[in-house]
């Protein structure tokens, strides 16, 4: 019976000590899930100013967004963009990172019209609601 305590003893010894490990990787797949979504997110809102269905884009700025954007504004920034750039033509990468109380979205791409990269990034919340919107050549 004293071996049996030792042994059930060290197992929980053992159990304790894999608990951080076992926290760390379900923090990673909570991670990995956020950012699919974010990610699953910033690819819907790069295709909704693609095809150009701003209104229902603008609809998911946040508040102070709206203010500082208004659809008219979003209109013609997209109409200059495809008159400048053309169509995506490539896409050549996707991350996510969080920053503060935002998911930064970043698409890198090529554009028939632009020999450079392009970057289009969007700042999202957890409610995934669009806090800002980036377009600029890739550094």
């Amino acid at each position: 019976m004293h071996k049996t305590r030792r042994f059930a003893i060290l197992m929980l010894g053992l159990a304790l000590l894999a608990l951080p490990a076992i926290a760390q990787d379900q923090a990673k797949t909570d991670e990995t899930k956020i950012d699919a979504e974010m990610q699953k997110k910033g690819r819907e809102y790069t295709t909704l100013f693609y095809e150009e269905q701003l209104e229902t884009l603008h609809g998911f700025f946040t508040d102070d967004m709206k203010s500082s954007m208004t659809l008219a504004e979003l209109t013609e920034i997209r109409k200059g963009l495809k008159a400048k750039l053309g169509a995506e033509t490539e896409l050549l990468g996707e991350a996510t990172v969080a920053r503060d109380d935002y998911v930064l979205y970043t698409r890198r791409a090529k554009f028939e019209k632009f020999d450079g990269v392009i970057e289009v990034r969007w700042a999202l919340r957890a409610d995934h609601s669009i806090g800002a919107l980036f377009v600029s050549e890739a550094r």
